[in-house]
């Protein structure tokens, strides 16, 4: 028995399709992600995150943070991040290595003026993420009104790693983007 030729296109483009529909649908197994950096000591800093949106021509996520979050400090300093994608349903995994870096003013104000007044909210809390509350009976306080800690962090995807686990066959491919191309490998799983 022969068996079918692997279709590398139809796995980037629907790889890509599927991220796409994960940063517009909230039922989506593509709506969040893990996102590593690396802090200081050089021990992986891991956290689960909103894919805001996914740009297949330019191999661009994005997501949302607070300014003052650990991981924008450790994207200043070391831009290497991977982003970690599993899909139960299809028993696919996405490991995406990339480059992150925080959008332009305008990218990030035209995100913010989409936001609800509630999500806004969470950009405005005078405390930054990790910063501890002086006793348990302390609220929230809020900056002034026009004020806010939103910012937008873009990763351009270098090497994306797909797996598919199921139970027929285990199937690895390795996509590596540069900016004209995208040399393809399939890899042992």
């Amino acid at each position: 028995m022969v068996k079918p030729t692997l279709n590398f296109t139809d796995i980037f483009d629907g790889l890509w399709k599927d991220l796409v529909r994960g940063s517009r649908d909230r039922k989506s197994e593509y709506r969040w992600l893990n996102f590593s950096t690396t802090e200081l000591s050089g021990r992986a800093s891991i956290r689960t995150v909103v894919l805001r949106e996914a740009i297949k021509n330019n191999r661009i996520l994005r997501i949302f943070s607070d300014f003052r979050a650990k991981k924008v400090e450790q994207i200043k300093i070391n831009p290497f991040v991977t982003a970690h994608f599993h899909d139960r349903r299809k028993g696919i995994q996405l490991r995406m290595l990339g480059t992150a870096y925080l959008a332009n003013k305008e990218l990030t104000h035209s995100h913010w003026i989409k936001l609800s007044e509630q999500q806004r909210k969470f950009y405005k809390i005078l405390k930054g993420p990790g910063e501890l509350y002086e006793s348990d009976k302390e609220n929230a306080c809020y900056l002034e009104e026009n004020a806010h800690k939103f910012c937008v962090i873009e990763t351009k995807i270098t090497e994306i790693d797909w797996l598919s686990l199921n139970n027929k066959e285990h199937l690895r491919v390795k996509f590596q983007c540069s900016n004209s191309d995208i040399k393809i490998e399939r890899i042992t799983p």
